[in-house]
């Protein structure tokens, strides 16, 4: 379908690689990998691991959720979860396994703004929890 980007094919449509630091896709990225966001990104970045099923369905999931973004959670994982990888059909990987681009980051040139009350930014993001209770949900 698409020869400009690196992605897959799902049942006829096209998705591009995709992975951002919304909830959604940081869930996505537990229940499926069972791995910390950085964990995850040490081993998508490993050429030799980034092809583990768990890290490739994680990969598949956070695209889906991209490219339908009012999809809930659970809908996702029970999709990506039950769906067969002879179903997908990877597009423009001759080079090696996906290496998703980060959606939503503010450029690095982007001067950053301090907070009302003056005090000055935090130069990193806070780690997401790895509480039981953040992640709890009923099945």
């Amino acid at each position: 379908m698409s020869d400009q980007h690196d992605g897959f094919e799902y049942q006829d449509r096209f998705y591009p690689w995709s992975i951002s630091d919304m909830g959604k896709d940081l869930v996505l990225i537990d229940r499926i990998c069972g791995m910390s966001l950085s964990e995850f990104y040490e081993v998508a970045d490993d050429a030799l691991q980034a092809d583990r099923a768990p890290v490739l369905l994680a990969l598949v999931a956070t695209s889906i959720r991209a490219g339908n973004p009012s999809w809930n959670v659970e809908r996702i994982v029970r999709l990506v979860m039950d769906m067969s990888l002879s179903d997908l059909h990877i597009v423009g990987l001759e080079e090696g396994p996906p290496n998703p681009t980060v959606a939503e980051e503010p450029p690095a040139s982007e001067p950053s703004r301090s907070p009302s009350n003056g005090s000055s930014p935090p130069s990193t993001p806070p780690e997401p929890s790895n509480s039981e209770t953040f992640f709890a949900a009923p099945v």
